[in-house]
């Protein structure tokens, strides 16, 4: 299969895949609200790929989502159905989509709420299974799950599969989650518990000036501790667009939220105090549940402790930690040694079988004009010389051969990208405040001159989000 086949050219420095650019539903300017009758006041259909008339769209398969291949049957906005299609057309697609592969964990109806329809989720998890996959199924919700329904996750076990039951739960106020009853979620987590089912709680959004006390926290851990087999906590997760529905619902968002202007930027809690108050909980229950920063690695740890398939995280996170002296120290803050001794098993592969590994993965989705090298000054990542792919083929390459992977475009197309992004996320005239760049140890180092460091911040983050690579952008002395 040739490049030209999986892709278009948007321009000299983009290419798009033509399966995320042709989505099963689009949501036009003007049609905006939650994905779905729980009305949370944060969803994440305000996410959405811009699609025509700058309006949203979502993919039958997304392969955006860093914790796994995500597969939605429908799209809403509030009550209203926009687009829906069955669990075997589903499923269809994702078995033609070229970067599928069997051992992915798959994320069911995340742009929505699998609860909605619990049958239909649970079809489109058994025929996975009866196609052979053989990684994580996940679902996150809100909603409760029937005895049936419970039923059927065991049913799946003893099939072969691997189900995996995400509960969100945070304790937020009623207004900002209309639509479902947080006390409803820990019973829910209780009942999958006594039925052998693993779940993640998923502790988010944890929100400054909301719910992000260390009473409130403590609260919500001491309830769901026990049910828990891995617990991720996170932040809101901020884009302009969601100001001023919690202001209508009577929780205006604090200052920390509005002065950024990096959409999809996870405002995260103090990692400290986090540890903290769960440690505490843990030793009073008696417990040892862990808790991860990353979804992707408590999928991992799902697989490798609770189902005795040794899976490595993802996205490699290990290989982005610190530095390299200290960075198993930092992943010794949330994961159990088993986990570690998984990740640590990849990160010792001969670097010549990781890159030809990746390397035929490129080879396999196209790309054989590209080539991929290790970064000396680095263990665990690799690049992709003169790459500009996009995040989505990042992160497939990255699980086909257990080590990071990266872009590092040239100058050109590093400055032809960088002026894009800042024009068009930003409105900042890259060229007006350009003073040079450099590539130091396969980091790009742009210096600017004449702007604030909230917007060299801003600027900061959207570049290494848009272009995949490493990039330190810094203020002129003169």
């Amino acid at each position: 299969m040739s490049e030209t086949e999986l892709f278009k050219k948007e321009n000299a420095n983009t290419l798009e895949p033509i399966w995320q650019t042709n989505p099963h539903a689009v949501s036009y300017k003007g049609e905006r609200g939650p994905g779905c009758p729980v009305n949370c006041a944060y969803c994440n259909q305000n996410f959405f790929n811009y699609g025509p008339e700058s309006g949203r769209s979502v993919d039958v398969v997304n392969t955006n989502v860093a914790y796994g291949i995500a597969v939605n049957t429908y799209m809403r906005v509030g009550n209203h159905l926009i687009a829906e299609v069955t669990a075997q057309d589903a499923i269809s697609t994702l078995l033609k989509n070229p970067v599928y592969s069997k051992n992915q964990a798959l994320v069911f109806e995340n742009f929505t709420e699998p609860g909605l329809n619990w049958k239909k989720t649970l079809k489109m998890m058994r025929l996975a299974i009866e196609e052979g996959h053989y990684g994580a199924l996940l679902a996150i919700t809100k909603l409760p799950l029937s005895d049936d329904d419970i039923g059927d996750l065991q049913k799946l076990q003893h099939e072969g599969g691997f189900p995996i039951i995400g509960v969100s739960y945070a304790n937020l106020p009623q207004e900002l989650e209309p639509g479902s009853n947080g006390k409803l979620r820990v019973r829910t987590m209780k009942r999958l518990y006594e039925a052998g089912i693993p779940v993640i709680h998923s502790l988010r959004p944890l929100i400054a000036g909301i719910n992000i006390g260390e009473e409130e926290i403590e609260a919500v851990v001491k309830e769901t501790l026990p049910y828990s087999t891995v617990i991720v906590p996170g932040g809101l997760v901020v884009d302009p667009v969601i100001l001023p529905t919690f202001e209508l619902r009577g929780y205006p968002l604090t200052s920390i939220y509005s002065k950024t202007k990096y959409s999809g930027v996870d405002v995260f809690p103090d990692e400290e105090v986090l540890f903290g108050i769960a440690n505490k909980v843990k030793d009073e229950q008696g417990l040892s549940t862990p808790i991860h920063k990353y979804m992707s690695c408590a999928i991992s740890l799902v697989m490798t402790d609770f189902y005795r398939k040794p899976t490595v995280d993802r996205v490699a996170h290990w290989a982005g930690i610190g530095e390299n002296a200290n960075r198993w120290n930092e992943c010794n803050k949330w994961c159990p040694g088993d986990q570690i001794d998984v990740c640590k098993n990849a990160s010792r592969v001969d670097s010549s079988i990781v890159v030809n590994r990746a390397q035929e993965k490129l080879a396999d989705l196209g790309f054989n004009d590209l080539v991929i090298r290790p970064v000396s000054t680095r263990d665990g990542l690799l690049v992709v010389e003169k790459g500009m792919l996009p995040r989505h083929i990042l992160y497939v390459l990255t699980e086909s051969c257990g080590w990071y992977v990266n872009n590092l475009p040239d100058r050109e197309q590093l400055l032809d990208k960088s002026t894009q992004v800042a024009k068009d996320k930003l409105g900042i005239d890259l060229e007006s405040i350009f003073v040079d760049c450099k590539l130091v140890d396969d980091i790009w180092e742009i210096v600017v001159k004449n702007i604030d460091e909230e917007k060299l911040n801003n600027l900061t983050k959207w570049l290494r989000g848009s272009l995949m690579t490493q990039i330190v952008l810094s203020l002129t002395k003169e």
